[in-house]
Protein backbone atom coordinates (compact mmCIF):
# COMPACT_ATOMS: atom_id res chain seq x y z
CA UNK A 1 0.00 0.00 0.00
CA UNK A 2 2.95 2.12 1.01
CA UNK A 3 4.85 1.54 -2.18
CA UNK A 4 1.33 2.56 -4.38
CA UNK A 5 1.17 5.81 -2.46
CA UNK A 6 4.87 6.59 -2.64
CA UNK A 7 4.77 5.68 -6.45
CA UNK A 8 1.62 8.20 -6.65
CA UNK A 9 3.72 10.78 -5.42
CA UNK A 10 6.64 10.60 -7.20
CA UNK A 11 4.38 10.54 -10.68
CA UNK A 12 2.64 13.39 -9.10
CA UNK A 13 6.11 15.40 -8.74
CA UNK A 14 7.13 14.42 -12.37
CA UNK A 15 4.12 15.72 -13.62
CA UNK A 16 4.25 18.71 -11.59
CA UNK A 17 7.71 19.16 -12.75
CA UNK A 18 6.67 18.41 -17.13
CA UNK A 19 4.38 20.68 -16.17
CA UNK A 20 6.94 23.29 -14.92
CA UNK A 21 9.18 22.70 -18.02
CA UNK A 22 6.36 23.52 -20.20
CA UNK A 23 5.16 26.84 -18.80
CA UNK A 24 8.63 27.88 -18.74
CA UNK A 25 9.22 27.11 -22.06
CA UNK A 26 5.94 28.85 -22.89
CA UNK A 27 7.34 31.94 -21.05
CA UNK A 28 10.67 31.81 -22.69
CA UNK A 29 8.78 31.66 -26.04
CA UNK A 30 6.25 34.60 -25.25
CA UNK A 31 9.41 36.71 -23.90
CA UNK A 32 11.34 35.91 -27.24
CA UNK A 33 8.34 36.96 -29.23
CA UNK A 34 7.42 40.20 -27.03
CA UNK A 35 11.14 41.47 -27.45
CA UNK A 36 11.09 40.50 -31.23
CA UNK A 37 7.58 42.69 -31.27
CA UNK A 38 9.17 45.50 -29.59
CA UNK A 39 12.14 45.29 -32.10
CA UNK A 40 10.22 45.39 -34.83
CA UNK A 41 7.90 48.61 -33.78
CA UNK A 42 10.88 50.34 -32.58
CA UNK A 43 12.11 49.68 -35.98
CA UNK A 44 9.00 50.81 -37.83
CA UNK A 45 9.07 53.98 -35.61
CA UNK A 46 12.59 54.48 -36.38
CA UNK A 47 11.76 54.03 -40.08
CA UNK A 48 8.57 56.20 -40.55
CA UNK A 49 10.80 59.10 -38.46
CA UNK A 50 13.65 58.53 -41.26
CA UNK A 51 11.39 58.79 -43.61
CA UNK A 52 9.66 61.83 -42.51
CA UNK A 53 13.26 63.43 -41.81
CA UNK A 54 14.07 62.79 -45.35
CA UNK A 55 11.00 64.44 -46.78
CA UNK A 56 10.95 68.32 -47.10
CA UNK A 57 10.86 71.44 -49.39
CA UNK A 58 11.98 75.14 -48.25
CA UNK A 59 12.72 78.41 -50.42
CA UNK A 60 14.96 80.73 -51.06
CA UNK A 61 15.01 83.77 -52.51
CA UNK A 62 16.66 83.70 -56.30
CA UNK A 63 16.86 86.81 -57.90
CA UNK A 64 15.19 89.45 -59.79
CA UNK A 65 13.84 90.02 -62.72
CA UNK A 66 14.81 92.83 -65.34
CA UNK A 67 11.14 94.32 -64.02
CA UNK A 68 12.09 94.00 -60.81
CA UNK A 69 9.78 91.32 -59.72
CA UNK A 70 11.55 88.60 -57.47
CA UNK A 71 11.95 85.08 -57.94
CA UNK A 72 11.92 82.43 -55.68
CA UNK A 73 13.99 78.84 -55.53
CA UNK A 74 12.38 76.27 -54.34
CA UNK A 75 14.12 73.14 -53.48
CA UNK A 76 11.98 69.54 -52.97
CA UNK A 77 13.59 66.44 -51.52
CA UNK A 78 12.05 62.97 -50.94
CA UNK A 79 14.16 59.59 -50.99
CA UNK A 80 17.00 60.16 -53.09
CA UNK A 81 15.48 63.02 -55.57
CA UNK A 82 16.09 66.42 -55.14
CA UNK A 83 14.36 68.67 -57.56
CA UNK A 84 14.66 72.51 -57.38
CA UNK A 85 12.71 74.80 -59.17
CA UNK A 86 12.16 78.53 -59.47
CA UNK A 87 8.90 80.44 -60.21
CA UNK A 88 9.61 81.99 -63.23
CA UNK A 89 8.26 79.53 -65.75
CA UNK A 90 8.23 76.74 -63.33
CA UNK A 91 11.53 75.98 -64.66
CA UNK A 92 13.44 72.93 -63.41
CA UNK A 93 17.08 74.30 -62.29
CA UNK A 94 18.19 71.13 -60.99
CA UNK A 95 17.53 67.40 -60.43
CA UNK A 96 20.03 65.28 -58.24
CA UNK A 97 19.44 61.78 -57.96
CA UNK A 98 22.24 59.18 -57.21
CA UNK A 99 24.29 56.84 -59.56
CA UNK A 100 25.17 53.09 -58.51
CA UNK A 101 27.64 54.23 -56.23
CA UNK A 102 25.54 56.53 -54.06
CA UNK A 103 26.67 59.71 -55.96
CA UNK A 104 24.33 62.68 -55.74
CA UNK A 105 24.62 64.48 -59.91
CA UNK A 106 22.77 67.00 -62.05
CA UNK A 107 20.83 65.42 -64.43
CA UNK A 108 19.18 68.41 -66.22
CA UNK A 109 21.18 71.23 -68.37
CA UNK A 110 20.26 74.77 -67.38
CA UNK A 111 21.21 78.17 -66.41
CA UNK A 112 23.12 78.78 -62.75
CA UNK A 113 21.66 82.45 -62.33
CA UNK A 114 18.69 83.98 -63.28
CA UNK A 115 19.71 86.78 -65.69
CA UNK A 116 20.48 84.05 -68.48
CA UNK A 117 17.05 82.22 -67.69
CA UNK A 118 15.74 85.40 -68.59
CA UNK A 119 17.76 86.29 -71.23
CA UNK A 120 19.23 83.20 -73.14
CA UNK A 121 16.17 81.42 -73.45
CA UNK A 122 16.03 77.91 -75.05
CA UNK A 123 13.35 76.90 -72.58
CA UNK A 124 15.61 74.93 -70.54
CA UNK A 125 13.36 73.07 -67.22
CA UNK A 126 10.50 75.08 -68.42
CA UNK A 127 6.60 74.57 -68.04
CA UNK A 128 6.02 75.39 -71.84
CA UNK A 129 2.05 76.36 -73.17
CA UNK A 130 -0.04 77.66 -73.79
CA UNK A 131 0.61 75.39 -77.01
CA UNK A 132 3.90 73.47 -76.28
CA UNK A 133 5.52 72.71 -80.28
CA UNK A 134 4.53 74.70 -83.57
CA UNK A 135 1.65 75.95 -85.25
CA UNK A 136 2.03 76.57 -88.73
CA UNK A 137 1.55 80.86 -89.33
CA UNK A 138 0.17 81.02 -85.96
CA UNK A 139 -3.36 80.54 -87.89
CA UNK A 140 -5.90 78.39 -85.36
CA UNK A 141 -9.40 77.57 -85.77
CA UNK A 142 -12.39 77.01 -82.94
CA UNK A 143 -15.51 76.07 -83.96
CA UNK A 144 -14.97 77.87 -87.23
CA UNK A 145 -13.76 81.17 -85.63
CA UNK A 146 -10.19 81.93 -86.86
CA UNK A 147 -7.73 83.10 -84.62
CA UNK A 148 -3.96 85.15 -85.41
CA UNK A 149 -1.35 84.00 -82.57
CA UNK A 150 1.41 86.13 -82.35
CA UNK A 151 4.47 84.72 -84.17
CA UNK A 152 7.61 84.27 -82.29
CA UNK A 153 9.32 81.93 -84.53
CA UNK A 154 8.15 84.39 -88.06
CA UNK A 155 6.12 83.05 -89.54
CA UNK A 156 4.85 80.44 -87.18
CA UNK A 157 4.46 80.34 -83.27
CA UNK A 158 6.23 78.03 -81.26
CA UNK A 159 6.11 76.91 -77.71
CA UNK A 160 3.19 79.46 -76.83
CA UNK A 161 4.36 83.05 -78.35
CA UNK A 162 6.97 85.87 -77.46
CA UNK A 163 5.80 85.53 -73.92
CA UNK A 164 4.63 81.85 -73.59
CA UNK A 165 4.33 80.50 -69.71
CA UNK A 166 8.23 79.84 -69.67
CA UNK A 167 8.71 83.10 -69.14
CA UNK A 168 5.64 84.44 -66.36
CA UNK A 169 5.75 84.34 -63.31
CA UNK A 170 3.51 81.80 -61.75
CA UNK A 171 2.15 82.11 -57.81
CA UNK A 172 3.42 78.91 -55.90
CA UNK A 173 1.88 77.19 -52.65
CA UNK A 174 4.09 73.66 -51.11
CA UNK A 175 2.47 71.20 -49.43
CA UNK A 176 4.08 68.63 -47.30
CA UNK A 177 3.15 64.72 -46.20
CA UNK A 178 4.67 61.45 -44.99
CA UNK A 179 6.10 60.79 -48.16
CA UNK A 180 6.48 63.56 -50.25
CA UNK A 181 6.58 67.06 -50.81
CA UNK A 182 5.18 69.34 -53.51
CA UNK A 183 4.70 72.30 -55.47
CA UNK A 184 1.86 74.08 -57.07
CA UNK A 185 2.19 76.67 -59.41
CA UNK A 186 -0.61 78.90 -60.91
CA UNK A 187 -1.08 81.32 -63.08
CA UNK A 188 -3.93 83.14 -64.68
CA UNK A 189 -3.23 83.42 -68.99
CA UNK A 190 -5.68 86.44 -70.01
CA UNK A 191 -7.74 86.37 -72.83
CA UNK A 192 -6.00 86.92 -76.49
CA UNK A 193 -2.95 86.52 -74.39
CA UNK A 194 -0.14 85.75 -77.26
CA UNK A 195 -3.36 85.72 -79.44
CA UNK A 196 -5.15 82.66 -78.16
CA UNK A 197 -8.84 82.79 -76.55
CA UNK A 198 -10.56 82.60 -73.16
CA UNK A 199 -9.01 83.86 -69.56
CA UNK A 200 -7.51 80.24 -68.90
CA UNK A 201 -6.45 79.51 -65.43
CA UNK A 202 -3.54 76.89 -65.30
CA UNK A 203 -1.82 74.88 -62.21
CA UNK A 204 0.72 72.95 -62.40
CA UNK A 205 1.81 70.25 -59.78
CA UNK A 206 5.57 69.13 -59.11
CA UNK A 207 5.85 66.14 -56.86
CA UNK A 208 8.46 64.53 -55.76
CA UNK A 209 8.00 61.06 -53.18
CA UNK A 210 9.63 58.40 -51.75
CA UNK A 211 9.75 56.28 -54.85
CA UNK A 212 12.11 58.93 -56.70
CA UNK A 213 9.56 59.82 -58.49
CA UNK A 214 8.98 63.47 -60.48
CA UNK A 215 5.26 63.58 -60.93
CA UNK A 216 3.84 66.69 -62.54
CA UNK A 217 -0.02 67.31 -62.87
CA UNK A 218 -1.47 69.61 -65.28
CA UNK A 219 -4.90 71.71 -65.05
CA UNK A 220 -6.47 73.78 -66.48
CA UNK A 221 -10.19 75.69 -67.26
CA UNK A 222 -11.51 78.30 -69.11
CA UNK A 223 -14.14 80.77 -69.95
CA UNK A 224 -14.07 80.83 -73.94
CA UNK A 225 -13.33 77.55 -75.65
CA UNK A 226 -9.34 77.63 -76.16
CA UNK A 227 -6.28 75.53 -77.30
CA UNK A 228 -4.15 74.04 -74.65
CA UNK A 229 -0.90 71.35 -74.82
CA UNK A 230 1.19 71.88 -71.90
CA UNK A 231 4.69 70.05 -71.56
CA UNK A 232 8.12 70.25 -69.50
CA UNK A 233 11.07 70.84 -71.51
CA UNK A 234 13.86 70.03 -69.48
CA UNK A 235 17.39 68.46 -71.72
CA UNK A 236 17.96 65.45 -69.74
CA UNK A 237 21.84 63.83 -69.54
CA UNK A 238 22.23 60.71 -67.05
CA UNK A 239 25.74 61.17 -67.14
CA UNK A 240 25.83 64.12 -64.84
CA UNK A 241 29.64 65.01 -66.39
CA UNK A 242 31.20 67.48 -68.02
CA UNK A 243 32.02 67.32 -71.62
CA UNK A 244 29.89 64.33 -71.67
CA UNK A 245 26.87 64.54 -74.38
CA UNK A 246 23.90 61.54 -74.62
CA UNK A 247 24.78 59.76 -77.93
CA UNK A 248 26.13 56.78 -75.24
CA UNK A 249 22.44 57.14 -73.51
CA UNK A 250 20.40 53.90 -74.17
CA UNK A 251 16.76 55.37 -75.31
CA UNK A 252 13.60 53.70 -75.53
CA UNK A 253 10.73 55.00 -77.20
CA UNK A 254 7.29 52.64 -76.65
CA UNK A 255 5.88 53.56 -80.12
CA UNK A 256 5.18 52.04 -84.01
CA UNK A 257 5.29 55.57 -85.51
CA UNK A 258 6.21 59.58 -85.73
CA UNK A 259 4.92 62.16 -87.49
CA UNK A 260 7.18 63.03 -90.46
CA UNK A 261 8.33 66.19 -91.31
CA UNK A 262 8.21 68.42 -94.29
CA UNK A 263 11.34 70.38 -95.04
CA UNK A 264 9.78 73.65 -92.67
CA UNK A 265 9.89 70.93 -90.01
CA UNK A 266 6.43 71.14 -89.60
CA UNK A 267 4.47 67.21 -89.96
CA UNK A 268 3.16 66.44 -93.37
CA UNK A 269 0.18 65.23 -92.35
CA UNK A 270 1.04 61.03 -92.92
CA UNK A 271 2.12 59.01 -90.13
CA UNK A 272 5.61 56.99 -90.57
CA UNK A 273 6.12 53.33 -89.20
CA UNK A 274 9.26 53.16 -87.31
CA UNK A 275 10.15 49.48 -88.37
CA UNK A 276 13.35 49.27 -90.76
CA UNK A 277 13.94 53.21 -89.77
CA UNK A 278 16.19 55.03 -87.33
CA UNK A 279 13.68 55.72 -85.57
CA UNK A 280 12.82 52.60 -84.44
CA UNK A 281 13.56 52.88 -80.61
CA UNK A 282 11.09 50.10 -79.30
CA UNK A 283 13.57 48.08 -77.90
CA UNK A 284 16.48 50.16 -76.20
CA UNK A 285 19.16 51.45 -78.59
CA UNK A 286 22.07 53.71 -78.35
CA UNK A 287 20.95 56.82 -79.06
CA UNK A 288 24.23 57.99 -81.38
CA UNK A 289 23.94 54.64 -83.33
CA UNK A 290 21.58 55.94 -86.54
CA UNK A 291 21.36 59.72 -85.48
CA UNK A 292 24.36 60.56 -88.64
CA UNK A 293 21.91 57.85 -90.83
CA UNK A 294 21.54 59.65 -94.19
CA UNK A 295 17.34 58.92 -93.85
CA UNK A 296 15.62 62.15 -95.29
CA UNK A 297 13.98 62.81 -91.79
CA UNK A 298 17.19 62.83 -89.83
CA UNK A 299 18.33 65.58 -92.31
CA UNK A 300 15.60 68.02 -91.99
CA UNK A 301 15.94 67.55 -88.19
CA UNK A 302 19.74 67.39 -88.38
CA UNK A 303 18.99 64.88 -85.69
CA UNK A 304 16.19 63.39 -83.65
CA UNK A 305 13.33 66.35 -83.22
CA UNK A 306 10.10 64.22 -83.88
CA UNK A 307 6.74 63.19 -82.31
CA UNK A 308 6.13 59.89 -81.69
CA UNK A 309 2.52 58.42 -81.19
CA UNK A 310 2.63 56.07 -78.29
CA UNK A 311 -1.15 56.18 -78.49
CA UNK A 312 -4.08 56.69 -80.56
CA UNK A 313 -4.96 59.85 -80.55
CA UNK A 314 -7.04 59.72 -83.57
CA UNK A 315 -9.22 57.35 -81.59
CA UNK A 316 -10.11 60.25 -78.97
CA UNK A 317 -12.83 62.91 -78.29
CA UNK A 318 -11.84 66.59 -78.69
CA UNK A 319 -13.67 68.15 -76.67
CA UNK A 320 -15.27 67.67 -73.12
CA UNK A 321 -12.76 66.84 -70.46
CA UNK A 322 -9.34 65.66 -71.24
CA UNK A 323 -8.64 63.33 -69.17
CA UNK A 324 -9.91 62.11 -66.34
CA UNK A 325 -8.37 63.13 -62.71
CA UNK A 326 -7.13 59.11 -62.35
CA UNK A 327 -6.30 58.71 -65.97
CA UNK A 328 -4.05 55.68 -66.54
CA UNK A 329 -0.39 55.96 -66.97
CA UNK A 330 1.65 54.17 -69.97
CA UNK A 331 5.35 53.68 -70.15
CA UNK A 332 6.24 55.19 -73.16
CA UNK A 333 9.62 56.18 -72.72
CA UNK A 334 13.25 55.29 -70.87
CA UNK A 335 16.33 56.52 -70.90
CA UNK A 336 19.61 54.99 -69.36
CA UNK A 337 23.42 55.54 -69.16
CA UNK A 338 25.92 52.63 -68.86
CA UNK A 339 28.82 54.04 -66.31
CA UNK A 340 26.43 56.03 -63.98
CA UNK A 341 24.01 53.28 -63.70
CA UNK A 342 20.96 55.80 -63.87
CA UNK A 343 18.22 54.78 -65.86
CA UNK A 344 15.05 57.06 -66.23
CA UNK A 345 11.69 55.64 -66.86
CA UNK A 346 8.73 58.15 -68.79
CA UNK A 347 5.43 57.72 -67.64
CA UNK A 348 2.30 59.43 -69.35
CA UNK A 349 -1.70 60.01 -69.79
CA UNK A 350 -0.69 61.56 -73.20
CA UNK A 351 -0.89 59.75 -76.92
CA UNK A 352 2.98 60.77 -77.09
CA UNK A 353 5.81 62.81 -76.86
CA UNK A 354 8.26 64.88 -78.73
CA UNK A 355 11.87 63.70 -78.38
CA UNK A 356 14.21 66.65 -79.34
CA UNK A 357 18.17 65.53 -79.14
CA UNK A 358 18.92 69.32 -78.81
CA UNK A 359 20.51 69.67 -82.12
CA UNK A 360 21.07 73.10 -81.97
CA UNK A 361 22.82 73.84 -78.87
CA UNK A 362 26.18 75.18 -78.71
CA UNK A 363 29.25 76.29 -77.44
CA UNK A 364 28.14 79.76 -77.33
CA UNK A 365 25.75 78.67 -74.85
CA UNK A 366 27.65 78.50 -71.37
CA UNK A 367 25.42 76.68 -68.36
CA UNK A 368 25.56 75.63 -65.28
CA UNK A 369 29.03 74.51 -63.82
CA UNK A 370 30.88 76.85 -67.04
CA UNK A 371 30.02 74.05 -69.06
CA UNK A 372 29.49 75.05 -72.81
CA UNK A 373 26.48 72.88 -74.25
CA UNK A 374 27.21 71.35 -78.11
CA UNK A 375 25.02 69.26 -79.99
CA UNK A 376 23.39 66.33 -78.27
CA UNK A 377 24.35 67.26 -74.66
CA UNK A 378 20.94 66.87 -73.57
CA UNK A 379 17.56 65.20 -74.91
CA UNK A 380 14.28 66.25 -74.42
CA UNK A 381 11.05 63.67 -74.13
CA UNK A 382 8.12 66.59 -73.71
CA UNK A 383 4.46 64.64 -73.71
CA UNK A 384 1.55 66.06 -74.86
CA UNK A 385 -0.75 66.29 -77.93
CA UNK A 386 0.16 66.00 -81.54
CA UNK A 387 1.96 69.38 -83.30
CA UNK A 388 0.39 71.69 -85.27
CA UNK A 389 -2.67 70.20 -84.84
CA UNK A 390 -4.87 73.62 -84.06
CA UNK A 391 -3.60 74.68 -87.80
CA UNK A 392 -4.19 71.65 -89.28
CA UNK A 393 -7.54 69.50 -89.79
CA UNK A 394 -5.61 66.03 -90.39
CA UNK A 395 -4.80 65.86 -86.99
CA UNK A 396 -7.07 65.50 -84.26
CA UNK A 397 -7.06 68.78 -81.36
CA UNK A 398 -8.46 68.90 -78.21
CA UNK A 399 -10.34 71.87 -77.43
CA UNK A 400 -11.33 73.13 -74.35
CA UNK A 401 -14.64 74.57 -73.27
CA UNK A 402 -16.00 76.02 -70.63
CA UNK A 403 -17.17 73.83 -67.70
CA UNK A 404 -14.50 71.08 -68.54
CA UNK A 405 -11.33 70.72 -67.57
CA UNK A 406 -7.93 69.91 -68.87
CA UNK A 407 -5.82 67.45 -67.09
CA UNK A 408 -2.59 65.58 -68.06
CA UNK A 409 -0.18 63.79 -66.26
CA UNK A 410 3.73 62.85 -66.42
CA UNK A 411 5.74 60.78 -64.12
CA UNK A 412 9.30 60.66 -64.37
CA UNK A 413 10.80 58.13 -62.67
CA UNK A 414 14.79 57.47 -61.28
CA UNK A 415 16.50 54.04 -60.74
CA UNK A 416 19.66 53.02 -60.50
Amino acid sequence: MMTKTISATLKRANQDRIMEVFIMKIRNVLSIKLITLRFLLLSLFVFCNQAKANVSIHSEDYGVLSNGDKVDLYTLKAGNITVKVINYGGIITEILVPDKQGKLGDVVLGFDNLADYETKNRYFGAIVGRFANRIRQGNISISGEKHQLSLNRPPHQIHGGHKGFDKVLWNAQVKKSDDSVSLTLSYLSADGEEGYPGNLLVNVRYTVNQQNELVIDYKANTDKETVINLTQHSYFNLAARRNTNVLQHNLAVYADSILPLAKDKFPTGAVMPVTFTPFDFRKPKNIGKDIKNEHEQLKIANGYDHYWLTGNPFDKKINGDHRSENAELNLVAMLSEHKSGRIMQVWSSEEGLQVYSANYLNKSIVGKYQQAYSPQYGICLETGQLPNSPADNKFPTYVLTPGNKYTSKTVYKFLN
